[in-house]
């Protein structure tokens, strides 16, 4: 929006599942979870699978899968061979934030982040622990400061171009954290 939360663009293709699993294939291909391009039916994990390849998106540029495929069954196929054991660390990214988006992109739906308690579970996260969700949920109208610190980064990089040295790096990726999340959740 204008004032910098993120909204969800098209609703058109959600449903109400009620506890039973969907067989539509819909979506962005390099966010959908293994069990939806399998076609074995999915629930409400299958969205946190795509916050975590989100997350995963915003901190290092680029989904867990690449920058560029060629064609959507090579996409597909990386996904389907996802694994979270093979899962390589970014080393701008801390281990809790690892460890989180460990969990939301578990292969195993069953055992994915969010698929016990639903939203809370991911809300009490350590990850997420510094975001006050009385004060999001309550929200005063004002510009988020996701917009603010996008808009100061960009002007940082056309300023004096991409980021080299990892105490800068986590720097951004501290406020980065701090943001996000009260913008998502």
């Amino acid at each position: 929006t204008e004032r910098g939360k993120l909204q969800i663009a098209n609703l058109l293709g959600c449903k109400a599942l009620d506890g039973q699993r969907s067989y539509t294939i819909c979506g962005e291909p390099c966010y959908m979870s293994p069990e939806k391009i399998s076609n074995l039916g999915y629930d409400h994990t299958a969205d946190y699978w795509a916050i975590g390849v989100l997350v995963y998106e915003l901190l290092t540029g680029r989904t867990p899968f690449g920058l560029h495929y060629t064609n959507e069954n090579e996409l597909f196929s990386q996904i389907m061979e996802w694994n979270e054991e093979k899962y390589t660390d970014i080393r701008s990214i801390d281990d809790e934030t690892n460890r989180f988006i460990e969990a939301l992109m578990s292969s195993n739906d069953r055992q994915r982040l969010g698929s016990g308690d639903g939203v809370e579970e991911i809300r009490s996260h350590p990850f997420l622990s510094d975001i006050d969700w009385d004060a999001f949920i309550n929200d005063d109208g004002g510009q988020s400061p996701l917009l603010s610190f996008a808009l100061d980064l960009k002007k940082r990089h056309e300023d004096h171009g991409p980021m080299e040295d990892a105490e800068e790096a986590d720097m951004v990726h501290d406020a980065f954290i701090d943001t996000l999340f009260t913008s998502i959740f």
